[in-house]
């Protein structure tokens, strides 16, 4: 009876590890500045993930910062 409580236990602690384990994306944030280190309004940004070919592309903000999200 004891052991069947100590798995019990157990597979309730390995259940977070295995939700962690799941994630497969990613995220970019940054800023985009210009020669003179103003923030560059409305600039495109552009990543590739090479080995599957995935684009993904944003334009920046007012104060020229970015994020690229759910990227592989």
């Amino acid at each position: 009876m004891k052991f069947k409580r100590f798995l019990s236990y157990l597979a309730l602690l390995m259940v977070p590890m295995a939700i962690q384990a799941q994630v497969t994306t990613s995220s970019i944030t940054g800023t985009v500045r210009g020669s003179d280190n103003q923030s560059l309004v409305g600039a495109s940004v552009k990543a590739i993930h090479v080995p599957s070919g995935s684009v993904y592309t944003t334009l920046t903000q007012a104060d020229g910062r970015f994020t690229l999200s759910n990227m592989r």
